[in-house]
Formats: structure tokens, sequence, C-alpha cells
């Protein structure tokens, strides 16, 4: 369909992971587009974010100028999508004014269950000539569809928010990663990646992040031996704390802690001192 307002082409399509349209090079539709996975897994690769999997019910968003690939990652694998590629002003400016977003193409269905049926509703109107007879109607259809998976990235965005808050707690001990993906609806595989994708550091060296910032702040206070800070804040001894601190802030404890000013005194010398 074409207009002097956008170009829309919409289709479902069925294949294995032997059976791509474009090699492993990639592509580049010079358009806009939505990929819905209905059934099946794999990947999405794009010479920007690299590749990260994709499971059912996740959609792509496809970007002119940006060369691309995605599909299963062994031959046997099943891969039901249904798309819809477009383009035009109203899309540009959504992209221009941070809408549409190059660094986040791939969004889950988390809070909309009913958007997937909806866009298959979309697809068949246009196939059945809907969008030839009403072309700004349609855009309009599609703009509105866009608005509420965009909803969902904002929802992405609370999910990454209450991730680095889970994994910001109970430093001192040991936390398993596929129990906390669990609680956001993901393999922990897919947890892993995705929380990487948006913070730049994986689960466990965001962990270890904040177990160091959380050392570094008790340090000023001069209470505790490095043994015990060791232990408070998840390390198994205080020479895998030392080496890990001394990594992450060019100092060893016991010297940052004097380059501060404060001189520790264990508790035998400040009874003495306070008697």
């Amino acid at each position: 369909m074409k207009s002097s307002i956008t170009e829309v082409a919409t289709g479902v399509q069925k294949f294995y992971g032997g059976r791509l349209e474009f090699d492993t090079s990639g592509r580049d539709l010079k358009a806009y587009a939505l990929v819905h996975l209905v059934e099946g897994d794999g990947y999405y690769w794009d010479v920007d974010l690299g590749k990260v999997r994709i499971e059912k019910n996740q959609v792509m968003v496809l970007f002119p100028g940006l060369v691309h690939r995605y599909g299963c990652e062994f031959p046997r694998d099943r891969w039901i999508e249904q798309f819809v590629v477009f383009d035009g002003p109203v899309f540009q400016a959504l992209e221009g004014e941070g809408w549409l977003n190059r660094k986040n193409p791939v969004i889950s269905l988390q809070g909309d269950p009913k958007w997937g049926g909806d866009f298959y509703r979309y697809i068949n109107e246009q196939r059945g000539g809907k969008g030839m007879l009403q072309p700004e109607k349609s855009v309009a259809e599609l703009h509105m569809l866009l608005a509420r998976l965009l909803k969902q990235s904002s929802v992405e965005s609370s999910w990454v928010e209450m991730a680095v808050e889970k994994l910001g707690q109970k430093l001192s001990c040991e936390l398993e990663i596929e129990t906390v993906a669990t609680d956001f609806g993901m393999s922990e595989q897919t947890f892993r990646k995705r929380f990487k994708q948006e913070t730049g550091y994986s689960p466990h060296q965001f962990r270890l992040i904040r177990r160091l910032e959380w050392a570094r702040d008790h340090l000023l206070k001069g209470r505790d031996k490095l043994e015990v800070l060791a232990i408070k804040c998840g390390f198994c001894d205080h020479y895998h704390f030392s080496r890990q601190f001394k990594k992450a802030f060019g100092l060893s404890p016991g010297a940052y802690r004097k380059s501060q000013g404060v001189h520790f005194r264990n508790r035998d010398l400040q009874k003495n001192h306070q008697s």
C-alpha cells in the first residue's frame, strides 16, 4: 500500500532455522518494521547492538539504514512471525523525537496481552485491501499499535529499575540469578543478556560493583576490621576482597581508608580511650 503518508507491507511467515531470507552479513530494509515472534525462539543481531536472544511474544523494531539479521539458532528450530514494514514522515518524526530508539530494538509484550491479536487483525485488514481504501486510517491504526508497543518499552525500563534494586539487596549472601530471572518471567540466559543490554554490566558484575561501593562507604566509618567487612559484603576472605577493591578503586582497602584520613581503632583501644 502506498500513499503520500506512508508505505506498508504486511505478512505472516513460517520457516525453520536454515530458511532465512538474508545471509549472515545482514540486510537493510530501508524502512521501519515491526516483527512479532508468535512461536519459537532465536536471535536478533544488528551492527550496533550485536546479538541478543529473542523469545516468543517479543517484538523486533527494525530501522532504515541499520543492517540487521534475525532467525533461529539451529536448522530444526521453528519460527513463526507476523510483520509490518512501513515508512513515512510520521514514523521518521517519532524516531527524531526519541520515541523509536535504535538502542532498544527488542520489546517484550508483558503488560498488553491483546497486542499480538490486534496486530494480526491489522495485518489481515491490510492484506484484504482496507489500507488501500483508507490509507490515513491505516496509518492512524498503525500509530496506535506502535504507541501501545512503546508503552511496553517503558514497562521494560521499570523492569530494569526493579532488577537493579533486587540485585543490590542482601549483598552478604549468594543470590541465585535464576530465581531473580523467574521473578521477571524470563529464563536465566535471557535475563543475563537483557540486563547487560540495558545496564552494560552482567548481573554478577553489577552485584560485585554494589558490594565494593558498599564496602567503600563503610571503610570511611572506621569501625570494622577488613576481615569482618569482607564477610559483610559477601567475599569469602579479605584477600579476595582486597584484590577486587584495589582493581576497582586503585588502592587497597587499608590504603583507601588512610587516604581519607580515617584511622582504624579496634574496640579495646576505643574502650581505653573512652576511659
